[in-house]
């Protein structure tokens, strides 16, 4: 019985120094800023809240981005809180600006050129400043002490992720150095028991997911927090308590465009701008053919389907097509998926396709495969051509 009762004893004075170790809330990790944008102009803005999870009150973050010129962008976050804990009875509350800027890159275009793949390096600074309260009590008694501070912190952050118009992915990695030039623990008729000037370094990886459409989409960020040096310091300063997890809304820019619908010709052959096909310069609607190669199709029916597509992994040619002097694809980006229309083909005279070659993309020269589907019959070209060159496909009805 004896020995019950001193165990008791025991685990009660070490659950009373546990309570008396409760930390102030006085830095707050906040929600990693990702812009990841394609473009001079892009942007992006966000409303939404996080931690601390167990608290009662208000938070408030406001974040937002804009990119200057097609490499660099800027960034900037506001975070407010305020909280009460223990029926009321404890109160704080928290302030933070940052501004930050960096360097963006794009990768793993779709067939439209539009982006996806996003990666950004960004560094900032922060200001930021806290109070808080802890009711520390002890055998006899309750204690209750207030706490203020203010810091200042440098961080560097490097993300990835990947945009599509329903789903925004992105790994971030944000790496910070906090000094806290101000930290004050106050008793009773606000005197000053302890004053202090210190510093700590954090790692954050951190995993954000948004869902929507397009413009406006449902976000929600998920973060760890290590210390790298000083952890004693970050620990006096921050709540375990706190989650970190973070939601709300996001509006940003989208810039891809729309594929363009094809241009058909007509099926009357009086109302065509037919022109002969010996003088191809005289053309109003083709730029002026320079290294022209010709190639005789015979073809069986009336109408015959031509699709284009890039010959390999897509990389931004562009090429124009005409036929019988009519555009049937104007300034179109080559992709993965084959882009058709069908033409009309005029009896007893040679009916001219021609492609010119617009701009090169990434390697050269322009590369692309065109399919000819005659009734059941499909015949496939593999052309390959520099800018401002152009190749001429004539179909000769059978």
């Amino acid at each position: 019985m004896k020995s019950n009762t001193l165990t008791l004893i025991s685990l009660g004075i070490f659950s009373l120094l546990l309570w008396s170790q409760c930390t102030p809330t006085l830095y707050v990790h906040n929600t990693l800023n990702t812009p990841l944008p394609a473009k001079k102009g892009d942007f992006k803005a966000s409303y939404g809240t996080i931690g601390p999870s167990s608290y009662e009150g208000t938070t408030l973050e406001f974040q937002g981005s804009y990119a200057l010129t097609d490499k660099v962008a800027v960034s900037g976050n506001v975070l407010t809180m305020d909280w009460t804990k223990n029926n009321e009875v404890l109160s704080g509350r928290h302030r933070l600006i940052e501004l930050g800027a960096g360097r963006y890159f794009t990768f793993w275009n779709n067939e439209r050129g539009f982006p996806m793949g996003r990666a950004e390096v960004m560094g900032g600074i922060g200001l930021g400043n806290g109070f808080d309260n802890n009711i520390v009590p002890n055998i006899f008694r309750e204690n209750q002490f207030d706490y203020r501070a203010g810091y200042q912190r440098l961080y560097v952050q490097p993300a990835a992720g990947i945009r599509i118009s329903v789903l925004d992915a992105t790994l971030a990695l944000r790496s910070s150095y906090v000094h806290f030039s101000k930290y004050e623990k106050l008793g009773q008729n606000n005197g000053v028991l302890e004053k202090d000037r210190f510093g700590f370094a954090t790692l954050e990886p951190a995993f954000t997911l948004s869902v929507g459409y397009k413009y406006v989409k449902i976000y929600t960020q998920m973060r760890a927090v290590h210390p790298l040096a000083n952890s004693d310091n970050w620990l006096k300063v921050t709540d375990i308590d706190l989650t970190p997890l973070s939601i709300g809304l996001v509006a940003s820019s989208w810039q891809e465009k729309r594929r363009d619908r094809p241009l058909v010709v007509v099926k009357t052959p009086a109302a065509q701008p037919v022109l002969p096909a010996s003088k191809p310069e005289q053309e109003p609607v083709e730029p002026s053919a320079t290294d022209s190669v010709s190639v005789l199709l015979p073809v069986a029916g009336s109408v015959t389907t031509i699709c284009i597509r890039d010959a390999g992994a897509p990389d931004e040619d562009i090429v124009s097509l005409s036929f019988n002097g009519v555009y049937i694809f104007q300034n179109t980006i080559l992709g993965r998926k084959f882009l058709c229309t069908d033409v009309q083909i005029v009896p007893d005279m040679e009916n001219v396709l021609r492609i010119h070659g617009i701009s090169e993309g990434k390697t050269t020269p322009i590369t692309m495969e065109v399919i000819i589907r005659d009734g059941k019959k499909e015949r496939s070209q593999y052309l390959r051509i520099k800018a401002g060159q152009t190749e001429e496909l004539r179909f000769v009805m059978e």
